[in-house]
């Protein structure tokens, strides 16, 4: 009985009345902060995630990602165990090779990772042999039209691809499309999930008309409930239910279209520039593995671009430069530095902070 008394006089512990529990962001560009999610924050994204995927008792879902984010947890176990599914757990400690070898072992049928990982598979090994895999969710960054079908070439005919977007503060998927039609049409991830509703703003927050580029805000059961212990920053990013993300999007012919965080953009030339864009251009050139475009501020606020590059075995620098000169000239980097790998969270993300 002391122990409960003790517990009621806890300062914040009203505020997590109904939280199932606490996840914090990755931190990839700012400081982590704890999500509180709710018992129907995660069952019901749970269910929306089971069906617009198609979940079955047949299939076999194989968790490679962290058990703390909520990409695992709602978008992997919880949904495919409301789907009946069977679910296989990579060590977290193992080698990404050996999410191939499970695969082929106990016959996994639909794989959930980053774009960058993929690719890394298929760097290592050939996928052309995993058939009896069904499909294949891409989330955690953009993927770009080069990624898409360097990916789409390495892997049997028979599996779906899926380009899923969200976020923790919403338990965490807002959107999953299955890509079938041509052109392939770039940080496209479909339609929102059932019961969720998306906005489009401007600064002023005014609502904007569809194929305009704004503010992304969105509704619906799957929305946190705030930050512990930060009433007022949650007050600044939810309100009347409405999550701002504070990522840059449009909608088109009731698509939702994804450009990146409205912290990666910068000002040329009087025109709005996203990091995401120059990267895009970066990744589908024939000397570039990967890459990430720093903003560098200088002490009397000079802004200049960095290109942080993963070369490829036909790397050439002067080559690389002719290339980039032929892009709109807003979109040039100011500089190249080449790097062995890419820092990046356990999920597979860039890691921005380190920089």
């Amino acid at each position: 009985m002391k122990n409960v008394q003790r517990l009621h006089r806890l300062t914040h512990y009203k505020e997590l009345k109904n939280v199932a529990f606490v996840l914090y962001t990755s931190g990839t560009t700012h400081n982590p902060k704890g999500v509180m999610l709710t018992y129907e924050n995660i069952l019901s994204n749970a269910e929306q995630i089971k069906d617009r995927l198609d979940l079955k008792e047949s299939d076999c879902l194989l968790v490679t990602r962290p058990l703390s984010y909520a990409s695992s947890i709602t978008g992997e176990i919880f949904s495919g165990l409301l789907g009946g599914c069977t679910l296989l757990f990579k060590d977290s400690s193992a080698s990404p090779l050996r999410i191939i070898k499970l695969v082929k072992q106990h016959t996994v049928s639909i794989l959930f990772l980053t774009p960058s990982l993929t690719l890394k598979l298929l760097e290592l090994r050939s996928l052309l042999h995993l058939t009896e895999l069904k499909a294949i969710v891409l989330s955690g960054e953009i993927l770009y039209e080069g990624q898409f079908h360097k990916i789409r070439a390495g892997l049997p005919k028979t599996v779906s691809i899926y380009n899923a977007y969200g976020l923790t503060e919403a338990s965490p998927r807002v959107a999953i499309h299955k890509i079938h039609t041509e052109p392939f049409v770039e940080g496209c991830v479909g339609i929102p999930l059932n019961g969720i509703k998306i906005k489009i703003l401007d600064e002023q927050g005014r609502k904007l008309p569809e194929q305009s580029k704004g503010f992304l805000h969105i509704k619906g059961p799957n929305i946190m409930k705030g930050y512990v212990k930060q009433k007022k920053l949650t007050g600044q990013v939810k309100k009347n239910r409405w999550l701002n993300t504070n990522d840059l999007a449009e909608i088109r012919n009731n698509q939702l279209i994804i450009y990146g965080r409205s912290d990666n953009t910068i000002i040329r030339n009087g025109v709005n520039i996203q990091l995401e864009e120059i990267e895009s251009l970066l990744n589908v050139s024939p000397f570039v593995n990967e890459s990430m475009v720093i903003k560098r501020e200088s002490k009397d606020k000079q802004v200049t671009l960095e290109a942080w590059i993963v070369p490829s075995s036909a790397y050439q620098v002067s080559l690389l430069r002719k290339e980039i000169h032929s892009w709109d000239q807003k979109l040039w980097p100011d500089e190249i530095v080449l790097k062995q790998k890419m820092p990046k969270t356990e999920t597979g993300k860039l890691r921005r902070t380190v920089i």
